[in-house]
């Protein structure tokens, strides 16, 4: 796997086990189970990463290859849209349900290229946290 360096775990890289698993906690959620684009973008940016062509993924591809637009009609701006949709989704899922994930997946500012983090087990706020809110 050659996008393993924003996949890395402390001293152990993750799986894609984890990882997929990681994916289909957030696309179940409550903050994107409503949202047929948003899930598909996230799930396009997570496969291109594990495929090992994280690097390559640009608005226009995603435009081209999620949404079926003509990557040369400036169809880019959809996708600027829903990546800052598809970021705040994923907030508000890791500060509710996902609180206790031990596998968070990000998509940065200015990127689209997922990123990944393992939380240990003391990084975890525990289920009495989920129960809380």
């Amino acid at each position: 796997m050659s996008g393993a360096s924003n996949m890395e775990k402390r001293d152990e890289p993750l799986t894609e086990a984890q990882i997929r698993e990681a994916l289909s906690r957030v696309l179940n959620s409550p903050q994107l189970s409503a949202s047929a684009r948003l899930q598909d973008f996230l799930t396009y940016v997570v496969d291109e990463s594990l495929h090992g062509r994280g690097q390559a993924i640009v608005g226009k591809i995603i435009a081209q290859d999620v949404y079926g637009r003509d990557p040369t009609k400036g169809s880019d701006n959809v996708v600027r849209v829903d990546a800052r949709r598809l970021r705040r989704a994923l907030a508000e899922y890791y500060g509710a349900d996902g609180a206790d994930d031990p596998v968070l997946i990000h998509i940065d500012k200015g990127h689209y290229t997922p990123r990944f983090e393992a939380r240990s087990q003391a990084d975890r706020p525990g289920p009495q946290h989920a129960r809380a809110q």
